[in-house]
């Protein structure tokens, strides 16, 4: 049984060197050939992610994006007027030194 798992653990990490040489191999072949069209092809699925839209409370399309707003304003709230101010003019003393 613990050889069996020895066996199949080397077995996994052998195929996953091997695909991640395929990948390699085939981004050479097509920067060698100075085939652009084949190495994004190869390039995108592997370091690119799908830009899905977020679900926010249960909203994921246009008319949701005016709910978000309206959730975002009300949790960006200073918690202390006086506080916020005094750190602004802190921030804008260090940053905008000449």
């Amino acid at each position: 049984m613990k050889r069996d798992k020895l066996r199949y653990k080397l077995s996994s990490k052998n195929k996953e060197r091997l695909r991640a040489n395929s990948f390699s191999d085939s981004l050479n072949d097509a920067l060698s050939t100075k085939d652009m069209d084949s190495f994004w092809r190869t390039w995108r699925p592997k370091f690119t992610k799908s830009q899905l839209p977020g679900v926010i409370d249960g909203c994921c399309n246009v008319a949701g994006i005016e709910f978000f707003s309206e959730v975002f304003k009300a949790v960006c709230v200073p918690n202390s007027k006086d506080k916020n101010e005094q750190l602004h003019s802190v921030f804008d003393e260090r940053v905008f030194v000449l």
